[in-house]
């Protein structure tokens, strides 16, 4: 802050201090008032002020943003709002137009607004610095891979695309082309952790989503830092096996995701073949077995039931997809159908999926509306990848850009 700044703010101020103190004379000669009425309804309206302008300087980050000039005006409000209750009776006139002043002067001290005040020979301007947007940030636990359709490249994509903020912490890196994963060299978890905090100790986040996490350590790190953070909502997908059901982690860190990780969930996202891996069998009824995928306490989606799933209801079905919601919450199980769209860019589905719904968690939804809107961003991101060639196997989906406008338009309406 500016030693211009601080003088201006200063000034203002001892401005108000000296308007309230003084009523307002020196604007409104005629209509000063002094009896006891008046006085004590005066008392009680500066020192609610009083109360207010305490509140807005040390109000905590989450609850209300403001730069440093805009506290230190607000801290001279009130130190303004300190002297006025105490006044000598005496010196304390203040009538009706100086109460509305007040009030508009507690409105502007937390909205951006130029408040100017005309007479015939008075002007008097103030400028309050506003309470600041607040990003919906969803910070990101997860691997990168170079073809920037999978992982960390497709987790940001599809957040932004939602309207939310991403920020990462890397895990991992993944070597891969469209038809298969090479390598996967996991990072040191004291770089994972370290990433991490100093993202979520400076800024913070409404939503942590992880990803890919390659190795017991990394699940432990993470699983530690994230009990620092009981009230932020949090999806964890399970990566754990590939697109053709090949497991990709040890069976202890699939145990440790069950131990540390689920248990701090808000949602935990795997496929089908990650399902089963979960359950350590075949899913017969996923209306009963999906609830067992709940038993830490965690809401679960099940993603891209496949056809086989609906044996029995008729050829249409086969055309069909589906993912099933357990809310934890409320112990619902809900069906989400979609037709499926003939196509091998799928690679990244999940990822983005899980991405949307925990930037519509990061932005206050509830899981169910959550959930909702990102099957709905997943189905038109899935039907926009389809329109193009990518590689020589499994290609990328599309987050839905404004250039492919006229073709989204085309597809659904």
């Amino acid at each position: 802050m500016t030693e211009g700044k601080i003088v201006f703010f200063l000034l203002s101020g001892c401005i108000i201090g000296f308007r309230e103190i003084r009523g307002f004379s020196f604007l409104y000669p005629n209509t000063s008032i002094n009896n006891d009425s008046t006085r004590i309804n005066s008392i009680f309206f500066s020192f609610s002020c009083f109360c207010a302008h305490l509140i807005v300087p040390f109000a905590p980050r989450k609850v209300l943003t403001l730069d440093k000039t805009s506290k230190f005006f607000s801290f001279s409000c009130f130190c303004a709002h300190l002297i006025v209750p105490f006044a000598p009776r005496k010196v304390l006139t203040l009538d009706k137009t100086s109460k509305i002043f007040f009030f508009f002067l507690l409105l502007c001290s937390l909205n951006r607004t130029f408040v100017a005040k005309y007479g015939k020979r008075q002007y008097f301007f103030i400028w309050v610095m506003a309470q600041k947007k607040s990003l919906s940030i969803v910070f990101l636990i997860a691997g990168s891979e170079p073809l920037g359709s999978a992982g960390m490249q497709a987790d940001i994509k599809a957040i932004t695309a939602c309207g939310g903020y991403a920020a990462c912490a890397l895990t991992g890196i993944v070597d891969e082309d469209t038809r298969r994963v090479k390598s996967v060299t996991p990072l040191p978890v004291e770089l994972v952790v370290s990433q991490a905090e100093s993202f979520l100790g400076d800024v913070g986040a409404q939503c942590i989503k992880t990803g890919v996490l390659p190795t017991v350590e990394i699940i432990d790190g993470v699983s530690a830092l994230l009990k620092r953070y009981p009230t932020v909502k949090k999806v964890v997908d399970p990566v754990i096996v590939d697109s053709n059901g090949v497991q990709l982690v040890s069976d202890e860190s699939i145990g440790a995701y069950k131990e540390k990780m689920f248990p701090m969930a808000t949602l935990i996202t795997p496929n089908f073949r990650e399902a089963e891996v979960l359950l350590k069998r075949k899913i017969t009824n996923i209306w009963e077995d999906i609830k067992e995928l709940g038993q830490w306490g965690n809401s679960v989606i099940v993603k891209s039931m496949a056809s086989q799933f609906y044996a029995g209801r008729g050829s249409s079905a086969q055309d069909m997809l589906s993912d099933f919601l357990y809310d934890a919450t409320n112990g619902k199980v809900r069906e989400f159908r979609k037709r499926r769209i003939p196509t091998h860019n799928v690679n990244g589905t999940g990822d983005s999926f899980s991405s949307a719904i925990a930037t519509y968690l990061a932005k206050g939804y509830e899981l169910e509306k959550a959930v909702e809107r990102g099957e709905e961003f997943i189905d038109k991101a899935i039907a926009l990848g389809a329109e193009y060639e990518f590689g020589h196997g499994y290609g990328p989906v599309h987050p839905c850009f404004m250039e492919d406008k006229v073709t989204f338009e085309r597809i659904y309406n």
